[in-house]
C-alpha cells in the first residue's frame, strides 16, 4: 500500500511538472504533492481533475535562482523527508509513529522534488551533502554561479508552507 502511494505521488510530480516546463520555458521545475490519495482515470485531464490533485488557486511563477540556491533549496526539501542512511537496515523516510500509525514527520506538501535537470539524491550521505546536480537534459552543464529560471506554485512562492522561497535556503 505504501508504495503504491509513492507511485502515485510520482506520477502527479510527473504530470504538475511536465506541464508547468513547456508553458513557463523555464530551465527547472520544483514541485510537491498535496495528497496521497487522489487518483485520475486514464483519458482527458479536467479542469476539476486538476483541483482534485491541487485542490488550493495557484497560477504558475517563474523565478529566477542561481545555481547555489537551487541546490541548498533541494538539499533542505529532501532533508525533510529522507534520512541518511548507513546500511540496508536504516529507515529511509523521515517518519513518526502517531495514534499507532506511521506516517512522515513533515508536512508532504513540502517534499518538492524538480524537474527538467539531471540530478542525484544520494541518501547515504548527510543532509547538505545529498543533492549532486550533474546536468540538463539538454546537455548543458549545471554551474552554481550561473543564474537559471524556475517554475514553481504562486503558494510556493509567495511563501506557502514554508517561510518566502528566497528564505527557504539563505540559513543553510
Amino acid at each position: 500500500m505504501f508504495k503504491m502511494k509513492i507511485l502515485k505521488y510520482r506520477s502527479y510530480l510527473f504530470l504538475n511538472n511536465n506541464a508547468s516546463l513547456p508553458i513557463s520555458g523555464a530551465d527547472s521545475s520544483f514541485a510537491a504533492p498535496l495528497s496521497f490519495d487522489v487518483s485520475l482515470n486514464e483519458g482527458t485531464v479536467t479542469v476539476s481533475d486538476m483541483f482534485d490533485l491541487y485542490r488550493y488557486e495557484n497560477l504558475l511563477y517563474t523565478i529566477e535562482m542561481s545555481g547555489e540556491e537551487i541546490d541548498r533549496y533541494l538539499e533542505y526539501s529532501y532533508s525533510q523527508w529522507f534520512n541518511t542512511l548507513s546500511g540496508p537496515d536504516g529507515n529511509l523516510f523521515e517518519t513518526e509513529i502517531y495514534e499507532g500509525i506511521y506516517r512522515f514527520k513533515n508536512r508532504t506538501y513540502n517534499f518538492d522534488s524538480a524537474a527538467g535537470m539531471d540530478y542525484i539524491v544520494d541518501v547515504s550521505k548527510p543532509d547538505g551533502d545529498k543533492i549532486f546536480i550533474e546536468s540538463f537534459p539538454d546537455g548543458r552543464v549545471f554551474e552554481h554561479d550561473r543564474s537559471y529560471s524556475v517554475a514553481l506554485s504562486s503558494c510556493r512562492g509567495s511563501g506557502g508552507g514554508r517561510s518566502s522561497v528566497s528564505r527557504q535556503f539563505s540559513s543553510k
